[in-house]
């Protein structure tokens, strides 16, 4: 086979863009439900700071390349410009699959009860602290820096607070941020509302569909809506 041919069947992939596609699979692994859910987190916290430095070093990289003012390397112009292009188009294709996944994670750790940390760089910590408010509310929250260090410090406070002080400080140093759990009370308050929002009709068609009968089903609508069988039985006649 000559050549020509064999490099026609079988072109390479660019170092930039096989790279890509290398970030691409830490991203996959945070997408797996059978990975830990905080694990899933970090996942997506290592693709993006891997991205950041990628666009700081070799994006910027080709970007010089093209905006240098020399006739001689005009087909490593053309090879950067190229190459942007197909980096752009598979940035757009990632960053749906990266909003999908982080909306999911976010979704799930609406009811963790378990305390969670999460470790952030200081240039992404504001926006990290502004996703995890809007997905969980006004949690308690510690802030801490430079952990095992001499200037090690804890900040204890809530995102409200924290997004208020950060407003006026620049954050400093590597941080992990401690969350407080969702109280399980307050979770089995969420449940009892969302139940009483049904009509107790359909509460009980619910439970009789999925094949119970009709004393189960009544036992099992006074235990979600947290009242007596009894009141059920009222309230159905």
């Amino acid at each position: 086979m000559k050549s020509s041919e064999t490099k026609k069947k079988c072109p390479y992939v660019e170092r930039d863009i096989s790279w890509m596609y290398f970030n691409q699979r830490i991203l996959l692994e945070a997408a797996r439900p059978e990975v830990p859910l905080l694990e899933r987190l970090t996942f997506l916290g290592i693709y993006s700071n891997n991205l950041d430095e990628f666009f700081r070093v070799r994006v910027a990289t080709l970007n010089r390349i093209i905006e240098y003012a020399d006739k001689n390397i005009q087909k490593e112009q053309e090879t950067a410009t190229r190459t942007l292009k197909q980096i752009s188009k598979l940035h757009n294709r990632f960053y749906e699959q990266f909003e999908k996944t982080f909306a999911s994670i976010m979704e799930e750790l609406k009811k963790e009860t378990r305390t969670m940390i999460v470790y952030e760089a200081p240039h992404h910590l504001v926006a990290t602290l502004e996703d995890l408010y809007g997905a969980l509310g006004n949690r308690k929250i510690t802030i801490c820096r430079e952990l095992t260090k001499k200037f090690e410090s804890a900040f204890q406070t809530t995102f409200e607070e924290a997004l208020a002080h950060y407003e006026t400080e620049e954050p400093k140093g590597e941080c992990v941020i401690v969350i407080a759990g969702k109280p399980v009370e307050e979770i089995r308050e969420e449940e009892i509302r969302a139940w009483e929002e049904m009509p107790i009709e359909e509460h009980m068609e619910h439970y009789l569909s999925q094949g119970m009968d009709k004393k189960e089903a009544m036992k099992a609508v006074a235990k979600d809506r947290g009242i007596s069988k009894r009141d059920v039985y009222q309230q159905l006649l």
